[in-house]
Parts: C-alpha cells; structure tokens; sequence
C-alpha cells in the first residue's frame, strides 16, 4: 500500500511539521517527498503499516498547532498495484 500527504500550500521547512515528517520519513524503507516541501509518502507498506503511517501524518498535523492545514491537505493510503 501506499500512504500520502499533500498540502496546497507548501510547508515551511524550518516548522516543527516538517520536522516531524522528515523524522517520520526515516522510519520507512521507501519514502518519498512531493514538491521537495508539498508533501511526504511512503511506498510498498502493508495494511497495517499504511494505517499507522496514516494515523502518525495525522498526528503530527493535528501537534503542530496549525489547525489550516486540516483544510490545506489531503491524506491517501491507496492499494498498490
């Protein structure tokens, strides 16, 4: 599976947001970043790692304190082929 997060809007890269995905991207095997600062995935997950990874993105979103983002974002775990 694959999990992904998107904002619209470019995150900052001296946030704690960015931070904290880029710590979170080095716990996974094969991430990837979209835009260089539009957003963070991971690839060639199992269901239940693509659903944790899901619930960290969310997390960590919801602790930056940045409540806009909610409405600046779109998260996807889909199935791969």
């Amino acid at each position: 599976m694959r999990v992904s997060v998107f904002f619209y809007n470019g995150i900052d890269v001296d946030s704690i947001l960015w931070r904290r995905l880029k710590e979170l991207s080095k716990s996974y095997k094969h991430p990837f970043w979209i835009g260089s600062n539009k957003g963070f995935g991971a690839t060639c997950l199992n269901w239940q790692e693509a659903t944790t990874l899901a619930a960290k993105i969310a997390v960590s979103v919801h602790k930056s304190d940045c409540p806009s983002l909610f409405q600046e974002m779109r998260l996807l775990m889909q199935q791969e082929d």
